[in-house]
């Protein structure tokens, strides 16, 4: 399954990929790399409820280099990992970092340590954070969180997992893997940054 998904990204439109992408696992990935999985079968997003193009999209659709395959190429900021990684070039992100605790006492970050040691981390500092990617973008964070009213008047929020990366890596090496953290964690801080220019290589 890993080839077929990797000869998939070598093919495919930018928007086939983005789908591609977003029907990758959750889980944690025990080898590289992330964004292709031989476990699982395909899980395609349902668009049905939230339209794929009923938003402003959050990568340029006309550009292939908003989501761009390199085959094998080896980043020395990698460890000594040789394989393929996977360009994301979104309009927007968002950092997350964590408030008054360390990323490496999070469940979450240790659940990926064997493939962040892979990538040369020789351990987890406060470099480290983690990013969502929606694939909309909007002014405000309504990209990446729905907003519901109970009876009672209460306003409930759920992220848009159906339509959402999360990445966890260091922003100066730029090494990233696909992982799976809640972005409403209150443990975490959260801000939007606009940056085309920079692109995620995911591993």
């Amino acid at each position: 399954m890993i080839s077929v998904r990797l000869k998939l990204y070598e093919i495919l439109d930018t928007e086939d990929k983005l789908v591609l992408l977003l029907s990758s696992p959750k889980q944690s990935h025990a080898r590289l790399p992330t964004f292709v999985s031989d476990t699982s079968p395909f899980m395609i997003p349902e668009f049905g409820t939230c339209p794929f193009f009923a938003e402003e999209l959050n990568f340029d659709l006309n550009d292939r280099s908003a989501v761009h395959l390199e085959s094998n190429r080896l980043n020395s900021n990698s460890g000594d990992y040789q394989g393929p990684s996977l360009l994301l070039r979104p309009k927007k992100y968002y950092i997350h970092e964590p408030i008054d605790l360390l990323l490496q006492d999070m469940d979450e970050v240790n659940e990926y340590s064997r493939a962040i040691k892979k990538l040369g981390f020789e351990s987890v500092d406060e470099s480290v954070r983690f990013v969502t990617i929606s694939l909309h973008c909007t002014d405000d964070d309504s990209d990446i969180i729905l907003r519901r009213v109970n009876r009672d008047g209460d306003i409930l929020e759920y992220e848009r997992n159906a339509t959402l990366i999360r990445l966890l890596g260091n922003m100066d090496k730029n090494i990233w893997i696909l992982c799976y953290f809640n972005g409403n964690d209150k443990r975490l801080s959260r801000s939007s940054h606009y940056h085309k220019d920079y692109a995620f290589r995911v591993y």
